[in-house]
């Protein structure tokens, strides 16, 4: 594992991957879950208290799953279309989502997530809040930063959890994501440094170089979905046929093939090299994704639970 991913896997929910999770995740346990909400005085915010964790954890353990399966999965596919076609966009593009999917999953090891919730889901919500806290404001559907907070009035067992309306300032979905994901890094680092937790200096620096790495230099916030836009909807960069050997994307995806993912890197110019330090970011960020999956599912022995799915997938793609 590298130093970063290392860090990361100590600080997992606990018992994640260990129990088989929850089909429907974390909107099914809205509906479903026992929970006493209360307002917080932010608009469109509601806490979730007396929550028991042995709940929790196994309804957003099923949306970890779903994306370090997704993330495995695209990278796998990547590197076959780009070893047996030969052809630069496709793969490369696949790179990016196979990114996307391990932040995603990276989010939900540690508790967190950007999620959906319809009208059914703010619905009950509201009804519930109603009977603990008569005549409070009612929040409305949209997207929600759901994140797992200390709370002292929680007893044994027990965990609380903050709905909070995801504010995007005017950038995409995919730039929106990036921001958060970033800030949710830089903050549990500034977390580990105040509780004393061990290698936190190291965690402040690991992640304030992938967040630089990732958001510095994309115009509408970040850079990793602003390259993403580029290959995707303006077919820049020379990486879809017919391509000219002469450029930068070809020279180093053609002539050396997609970096190994545990060699990654984020030292890559981005000005001159700005082709290869997208694959190396999107990389890197999987590989963190991968790195966390193994050391959940080494722990993970029950039929259905994480480990059986994660062993499956390899030996799926390795071909055993």
């Amino acid at each position: 594992m590298t130093e970063l991913s290392t860090l990361l896997c100590n600080g997992l929910l606990p018992r994640l991957g260990v129990d088989p999770s929850i089909d429907g995740g974390i909107q099914k346990w809205i509906t479903n879950g026992a929970y006493v909400p209360r307002t917080t005085g932010t608009p469109g915010e509601v806490v979730l208290g007396q929550v028991a964790a042995s709940s929790f954890v196994p309804a957003i353990g099923y949306d970890f799953e779903r994306f370090a399966l997704a993330a495995r999965e695209s990278h796998a596919i990547a590197s076959l279309e780009k070893e047996s076609i030969g052809v630069l966009g496709w793969p490369t593009l696949k790179c990016y989502y196979a990114s996307f999917f391990a932040a995603h999953a990276i989010l939900r090891s540690r508790g967190a997530s950007i999620s959906k919730l319809e009208r059914g889901h703010t619905n009950h919500i509201n009804s519930v809040l109603n009977v603990y806290q008569n005549g409070a404001s009612p929040i409305s559907p949209g997207m929600f930063w759901v994140s797992v907070i200390d709370d002292p009035s929680n007893g044994p067992g027990e965990i609380s959890v903050s709905l909070k309306p995801q504010s995007k300032n005017g950038a995409g979905v995919h730039e929106a994501f990036w921001m958060e994901f970033c800030s949710f890094l830089n903050d549990e680092a500034a977390n580990a440094v105040s509780t004393g937790a061990p290698g936190a200096s190291d965690f402040v620096v690991k992640t304030d170089e992938l967040s630089k790495t990732i958001l510095n230099g994309g115009k509408t916030g970040s850079w990793l979905s602003h390259v993403r836009n580029q290959i995707n909807y303006q077919h820049a960069h020379d990486l879809w046929l017919p391509y000219r050997r002469s450029t930068e994307g070809y020279r180093s995806l053609v002539g050396n093939g997609f970096p190994s993912i545990e060699k990654a890197r984020l030292d890559v110019s981005k000005t001159k090299k700005p082709v290869t330090a997208f694959v190396n970011v999107a990389l890197y960020v999987t590989n963190l994704s991968i790195a966390v999956s193994n050391f959940l599912a080494a722990r993970s022995t029950k039929g259905k639970a994480f480990g059986q799915k994660w062993r499956r997938m390899n030996q799926i793609i390795e071909g055993k």
